[in-house]
């Protein structure tokens, strides 16, 4: 999957919104920094269900569901947002 320019772009807006490091985001996404940096550099993700997990933070951020600058990701955040992407609970 290639993402559009928007779609780049959508990962520099997350991170500046909710003041996140690309580590930080890799950890709630469940990809390495690296790939977080490949695919803001390069603007291919190979991943649809991170692509959903970024959909689904980005509209949670809009609603006011996660604060900006929140802790760091809890283990029960990340298997949520992973157990989400994937088509579970």
């Amino acid at each position: 999957m290639i993402m559009s320019t928007s779609d780049s772009h959508q990962i520099n807006r997350l991170l500046t919104a909710l003041r996140w490091s690309q580590p930080r985001l890799a950890a709630y996404v469940g990809v390495s920094q690296q790939t977080i940096s490949r695919w803001i550099v390069s603007g291919k993700i190979s991943s649809a269900p991170a692509q959903r997990l970024l959909d689904q933070l980005e509209s949670d951020l809009a609603a006011g569901r996660i604060v900006a600058d929140a802790a760091e990701p809890s283990t029960a955040v990340q298997a949520q947002g992973f157990a989400s992407a994937h088509g579970g609970a």
